[in-house]
Parts: C-alpha cells; structure tokens; sequence
C-alpha cells in the first residue's frame, strides 16, 4: 500500500466516525424528553398528641429484666405514600432516555470499535501484503541474484579456459618456434664450421702452395745469382789472364781449367738483395710464419670474414718479438661485432707464436723492424 493509499483510509476511517458521532447527537437531541407534572403534596394537620403518637417508641435497654406486664401495643405508623403517577412516568421516561442514550454511546462505540477493528484488518492485510510482497520481491532478488552469479560464475569460467587455452596455445607456439630456431641456429652453426674449416684448409692449402713457390723462385734465384757471379767470375777471370799475358806473366797458378776462381764463394751475400727485392723476401717470409697462426685460432661466426684485423710487428735484430701493436679493425657490423675482440688476441697470439724470425735478410733490417700486417680470416 502506498503512501497516499494509507492517507485516504485514514480520513476515511476518520469521516465514518464522525458521521456516526454526529448521528448519535441528532439521535439525543430530536428524542422528545417528557414533562415532568408536579403534583401538589397534601398536608394535613395533627394536633400535638398525634405528633407523638406518630414517632417510634423507644427501644428497651439491653439487660433490663422485663415486668411481667405484657408490652403495650404501639400505635399504628401510617404508611408513607407512594410515587404519584406523574413522578413515575417522569421515572419512566428518564429511564428511556438514559437507555436511549446508553444505547446510542453503546452503538457509536460499537461502531468506532468496528471501525478501528476494520482499519486494523485493512492495516494488518495491508502489512501482510506489503510482507508479501517484500518477500516475493526479496525472494526474486535472490533468484535474480542466484542467476546472475551463476552467469557470472559461467562467464568467468569459460573466460578462464579461454585464457588457458590461449597460454597453451602461445607456450606450444613458443616452444615451436624456440625448436625451429634452435635448428636453424644449430645448422647455421654447422654450415659456418665447415666453411670455416673449409676454408683453414684451403689457406693452409694455399700457405703451403705459397711457401713451395717462394722455395721454388728462392732456388730459382739463387740459381740465376751463382750463374751471375760463376759468369761475372768468368769474365773478371778472362780479364786477368789477358792482363797477364799482355804483362807477359803467366797468372795460371790461381786460376783453374773450367774459369772459377779457386777462393770464390759458392753463394753471393745477401747485401747485393735491392730493397724491392728485400721487401718482397720480407712479405713472403712473416705472411707464412703468420698468417696459418692466425687462421688457426681465428674464430668463426657470421661476417667474421669480413673484419681486417691490423697489426704492427716490432721486431728486434736478432729476429726476436719485441711486441705487437694492434690497429683499428674495420669491417665491423652487427652480425660479428662479438668477433672483433676474439680476432685481437689471435693476432696477438699468432705472432708471439711465430716468432722468433730467422730468415729475414739482415742487411735490410730498418724495413722489417717494424713489420706492418693486415689479417683477415678467409
């Protein structure tokens, strides 16, 4: 029930009981109250000795011991006259009204009563339906409540294994890929060894192949300086014999039959080398005692090739290494920058390891005292 509703019963219920109050009045007031007669009283009068005959004799004293004389009679009393018939019908019809009266107040009160019974009916129903429908409704909210958490408990799980299923489905991905790239790493890896073994091989290949011809063009050359100086002796030798037999001295003693001279060295020295000659000797000579160093221990790695490591030898006479001084290095990109300090100390390594040189020419030592080299691995 609502508020306004709850208003208009009670100004309802208020009206009832004032037209029942106001009914009760006009019921009071419109009954005819009868007239009361006053009859007139008779007196009569009495002389003294009826006036005494008339009151009470007086009562024995208790413990007084009566004479045997007989009691005198009394006197008759005359009895007192009734209602006259006006008092009684005044009687009558005040005893009316009051019934009336009584009635009405009973009836209005029966009423009220009533009315207050019935306004308590209509509140007492009126708190029942309320609790009625407090209840329904409490208990459709719970429902609603109870579905909803069920919905959301659905909703969560299902979002849940979603979730899972997605974390699955990533981890497998992951794994998967971290596989695929350990197999790719691992073939790169592979690939690089055998081409960086491929390629030890083939500079120790061409190192040796280098260090055969350089032998091959050293004894060739060596052959062509004794020829040269077998021929220049020859000459000098012819020379002198012709200057003798002019001078009329024979000279044969020192001379022998095939035109060498008995005391002429077998190999010319080394200070008739020229500089370019010198520094070609020198080339050859610290690339072979370096370089299969340096590709021995040189790591591998993408672009590793393409780093030129530049080193300077400092040499001492005796053909011993009094240090090496490492350069810039070019060539250095993101694929082999971890390769740059690994390729340092191998260069550093390869010519403490080559050292000491001993075939160096030694009349040529301020070229080679301090040896420039770039390596670079193949």
């Amino acid at each position: 029930m609502t508020r306004g509703e709850r208003t208009g019963l009670s100004l309802a219920l208020m009206g009832h009981v004032a037209l029942l109050a106001m009914l009760s009045l006009k019921f009071l007031i419109d009954t005819p109250m009868p007239d009361i007669v006053q009859e007139p009283m008779g007196v009569e009068l009495v002389d003294e000795a009826d006036l005494g005959s008339g009151l009470p004799s007086p009562a024995p004293l208790a413990g007084a011991v009566p004479d045997n004389q007989p009691a005198p009679v009394p006197d008759a009393v005359p009895m007192p006259t009734g209602p006259t018939p006006a008092e009684l019908a005044a009687e009558a019809a005040r005893k009316r009204a009051d019934a009336q009266a009584a009635e009405a107040r009973q009836k209005a009160a029966d009423e009220a009563k009533a009315a207050q019974e019935a306004a308590a009916k209509v509140a007492a129903a009126e708190r029942a339906a309320k609790q009625s429908r407090d209840a329904a409704a409490a208990k459709a909210a719970l429902l609603k409540a109870q579905a909803e958490a069920r919905i959301a408990k659905q909703k969560a799980d299902a979002a849940k294994k979603a979730a899972e299923a997605r974390d699955a489905a990533m981890k497998a991905a992951q794994a998967k890929a971290a596989q695929e790239k350990a197999a790719r790493d691992k073939a790169a890896k592979d690939a690089a060894a055998r081409a960086a073994q491929a390629a030890r091989d083939k500079a120790a290949k061409d190192a040796a192949a280098r260090t055969a011809q350089a032998a091959k063009d050293k004894a060739a050359k060596d052959a062509a300086a004794r020829a040269a100086a077998a021929k220049a002796a020859a000459a000098k030798a012819a020379a002198e014999k012709a200057k003798q037999q002019g001078k009329g001295g024979t000279g044969l003693k020192d001379i022998k039959l095939d035109g060498k001279d008995s005391s002429a060295g077998s190999t010319p020295d080394k200070a008739g080398m020229s500089a370019g000659e010198a520094t070609k000797s020198i080339t050859i000579s610290l690339a072979n005692a370096v370089a299969p160093r340096f590709q021995r221990c040189a790591p591998s790695g993408f672009d590793t090739n393409l780093i030129i490591t530049p080193i300077t030898l400092r040499i001492n006479k005796d053909g011993s290494l009094a240090g090496v001084d490492v350069g810039a290095q070019t060539g250095i990109n993101d694929n082999n920058r971890t390769q740059a300090g690994p390729l340092k100390a191998c260069a550093i390594k390869a010519a403490q390891a080559a050292a000491p040189f001993t075939n160096l020419p030694k009349d040529h030592y301020s070229q080679w005292a301090n040896w420039r080299m770039r390596l670079k691995t193949k």
